[in-house]
């Protein structure tokens, strides 16, 4: 995110009124990271029109609603992406992602959702190189 003269640049971080693609993403780390965004005036999003403060409220509660709505229906997929229908089916995207977002929120609640570390977390492997070591 690059801010300039009150203008947030938010990149993917932000989808205006859009259904997003969830495929490297953790919905709560996306949705606290929103949160600490907020309180601009001007978002210029990686999709969609110029945001307000309101619009980004308003995707981070669709990353809320949707985790909500994947707890409550359980494994049936049918029952969670009628649901998120409901309330976002006129958003963009929504017929191409949001069957992909129920299975990604469902795999992040059952804990086999694969997602990128931060470049300064400690790799998996102890012996593999790191971005500091990679560097000497």
């Amino acid at each position: 995110m690059v801010s300039v003269d009150g203008v947030r640049f938010m990149g993917d971080l932000l989808w205006r009124a859009a259904v997003p693609n969830l495929v490297d993403a953790d919905t709560l780390q996306w949705q606290q990271t929103l949160q600490r965004l907020d309180g601009g005036e001007t978002y210029v999003p990686g999709h969609g029109g110029v945001a307000n403060a309101q619009d980004l409220r308003d995707f981070a509660g669709y990353l809320q609603r949707l985790r909500e709505i994947v707890r409550e229906a359980g494994s049936d997929s049918e029952r969670a992406l009628a649901q998120l229908q409901l309330q976002y089916g006129s958003w963009a995207y929504f017929k191409g992602l949001a069957a992909a977002n129920v299975r990604d929120a469902q795999a992040e609640r059952e804990g086999r959702k694969r997602v990128p570390a931060p470049a300064d977390a400690a790799p998996l492997n102890p012996a593999a190189p790191t971005p500091a070591t990679q560097r000497r």
